[in-house]
């Protein structure tokens, strides 16, 4: 297991550090990068154990919902060093709205070679979170995108806009509940 999430590590490193800006492929034409370290990506996931992604305090949830609220404006969506935008971030958002999961997602998601179950966790916690912006909303989120992460077998995933969409959008949001939680 430890192997898998090395080479996890490295596959995301790879894609984050070796491809700047993608090229207009019809795979991400609107995605950006710029250089994440290690500090950004801890063994290829999120760190769960800050402050932010995990507190249930008024200034964390009040953060969390604020940056929600301004997630998406102008059609893209940006943090821990990626901005995506396009058909992709406007699906993340029906997710996050309650709304069905469009067929990219699926599509996506399900070839990653996670199962079932853990797509299936992702997009509900994307969804609750969308309903509720909170701190233990954002923890369920993360977990959640973690378990997908720990679970791929298709390093192409990683470089899907929908992985980079949710990327994003949750990376923005546990800077934010940090900030709140003083992390």
């Amino acid at each position: 297991m430890k192997k898998f999430f090395t080479s996890t590590a490295v596959a995301l490193t790879l894609c984050f550090a070796a491809a700047p800006v993608f090229a207009q492929t019809g795979n991400c034409s609107n995605c950006t990068q710029g250089n994440n370290t290690s500090s950004s990506i801890a063994g290829g996931v999120f760190s769960p154990a800050s402050a932010g992604t995990s507190g249930n305090s008024a200034p964390v949830n009040n953060a969390v919902s604020g940056a929600f609220g301004s997630l998406f404006n102008g059609g893209s969506v940006s943090g821990g060093g990626i901005s995506v935008g396009g058909p992709a971030v406007a699906q993340l958002q029906n997710i996050m709205s309650g709304g069905a999961v469009p067929t990219a997602y699926s599509s996506a998601l399900n070839g990653s070679g996670a199962s079932a179950a853990t797509v299936n966790n992702l997009t509900n916690a994307l969804s609750a979170l969308g309903a509720n912006p909170s701190g233990p909303a954002l923890a369920n989120a993360v977990t959640a995108f973690n378990a997908l992460v720990g679970e791929v077998t298709n390093a192409a995933t990683f470089s899907t806009p929908q992985f980079l969409a949710i990327f994003a959008a949750l990376s923005n949001m546990v800077a934010v509940g940090n900030v709140a939680a003083g992390s």
